[in-house]
């Protein structure tokens, strides 16, 4: 029996690919994970109560009865839960994207389970709901509520970068039309001059420069997110 009081549950990932270690035995992978956590963390022992394999398969980490060391706002009060994949997700992903069906039967099971055990359980979170990292790759509330994951066209780097781009391109390529357009309107004998000086103007305008710039920083934005996702996994 726990001496602790538990008031959360709390779901992780092991952000690793989904073939990591796929011909090896799920106590080999939590054994794994158990090193990192160990020799490269420094920690006693792994940081997580339970894994979920991707067959569906629960392992046990360290004992309930033990603070966890997964989320610090959460170590104290929580039980930590851990899924096997996750690589290159985002925090809004949808759970099947980076996750089995047997993983959700399991991880939902799980959680009542331990809610059973423990009726102090308040609410089920996921690391990201803590942490700018995108860890466990779903919010996991909404995932719980059956909800599909909130898309915003601010959540892609690419779109934003692309977008600023665009529009700038856009308001350049009518700042370089007008003046055509007003001399026009002035009418044919005063095409000429009307355009030289509506050139004259836009060339001490620090606008046009604004928008060229504008260009070039939304552009190079998006490459560099691009580059970022493909770097994390993402296609």
């Amino acid at each position: 029996m726990t001496t602790r009081t538990i008031t959360e549950i709390n779901v992780h990932c092991s952000a690793t690919r989904p073939e990591w270690m796929q011909n090896r035995s799920g106590p080999e992978k939590v054994a794994e994970i158990r090193r990192w956590h160990t020799e490269q963390n420094g920690w006693r022992d792994i940081g997580y109560h339970w894994i979920i394999d991707r067959d569906g398969m629960v392992y046990t980490g360290r004992r309930e009865s033990s603070p966890g060391a997964f989320e610090p706002q959460v170590n104290a009060r929580g039980v930590g839960i851990c899924l096997i994949g996750g690589f290159g997700s985002s925090a809004n992903d949808a759970f099947e994207q980076h996750y089995t069906h047997e993983q959700g039967e399991a991880l939902r099971e799980l959680i009542e389970q331990i809610k059973d055990r423990h009726i102090g359980v308040k609410k089920v979170t996921g690391h990201n709901d803590y942490s700018p990292k995108a860890c466990p790759g779903f919010k996991v509330a909404r995932w719980l509520d059956g909800k599909q994951p909130q898309r915003a066209f601010v959540q892609s780097g690419t779109a934003i970068g692309s977008g600023t781009a665009t529009v700038a391109a856009g308001g350049l390529a009518v700042a370089e039309v007008y003046p055509a357009i007003q001399a026009l309107s002035a009418g044919t004998q005063e095409l000429k001059g009307a355009v030289e000086q509506a050139k004259a103007v836009e060339q001490a305008d620090p606008m046009r420069w604004v928008l060229i710039a504008l260009i070039i920083a939304g552009a190079a934005f998006a490459l560099y997110r691009r580059w970022a996702d493909w770097q994390r996994g993402r296609q």
